[in-house]
């Protein structure tokens, strides 16, 4: 794998691993320590995150071209409501 893809994943574990910590202490006497070193966890895994570097944007060496805009018989603001319609008509013909 892509060694900054496996840092990032890293990065991303020891955030979600301080969110545990801080939110899931185990009851007790203890848990004030619990919630610290979570949040300390997750800020640790956030800073890492923030400091590698980004993937270099790439210059488009030609003009964007815009793809042709929808139809209305292709538009889902069409047809969501019409599959709607149709489902309720079967499931109340069905059950009546």
């Amino acid at each position: 794998m892509n060694k900054m893809l496996v840092k990032r994943l890293a990065a991303l574990a020891v955030m979600v691993l301080g969110l545990l910590m801080a939110v899931l202490a185990p009851a007790g006497g203890s848990t004030d320590s619990w919630r610290i070193v979570g949040f300390a966890m997750l800020a640790v895994g956030i800073i890492w995150m923030i400091k590698q570097p980004q993937k270099p944007q790439r210059q488009p060496d030609e003009e964007y071209e815009r793809p042709p805009e929808m139809t209305l018989i292709q538009s889902p603001l069409l047809w969501v409501p019409i599959i709607i319609v149709v489902l309720g008509l079967l499931t109340w013909l069905l059950n009546g």
